[in-house]
């Protein structure tokens, strides 16, 4: 007697073994692929809001050193270290009778904004710490 003790699996286990595997592929790439797709959007501010928030802090540093070290012209030391281009903007305003200067870094779609003033007037008026 011939006993046949074959061990596997038949054709049409594996087609449904494959054919559950691709439906449950298929799920996981659609999903994850619109979360990834949308992942970068923060990323892309969160950069984006960092350089221009480093821009800003190059300005203010600069206004720092000059206006404790100038009593006049600092506003305009400013204006003139650091012309308008397509990520500043430093436009001129009056806050209160105080002319000023207010200081915008664009980059991508996120803006950081700071306003300067001629804080020192005389020698007596306080350091100005920013």
């Amino acid at each position: 007697m011939r006993h046949n003790s074959a061990r596997g699996f038949t054709l049409i286990e594996v087609i449904v073994i494959v054919l559950i595997a691709a439906f449950l592929g298929l799920l996981t790439v659609q999903m994850l692929g619109t979360s990834f797709l949308r992942s970068f959007s923060p990323v892309a501010a969160a950069r984006d809001s960092a350089q221009a928030e480093a821009t800003v802090e190059t300005v203010i540093g600069f206004y720092v050193g000059h206006v404790n070290g100038n009593i006049s012209g600092t506003l305009d030391a400013v204006k003139a270290q650091f012309p308008n281009n397509a990520t500043l903007t430093i436009t001129d305003t009056t806050v209160d009778g105080v002319a000023g200067i207010l200081v915008t870094s664009t980059v991508g779609g996120q803006s950081v904004t700071t306003l300067l003033t001629q804080a020192r007037l005389n020698t007596a008026d306080a350091v100005v710490k920013y």
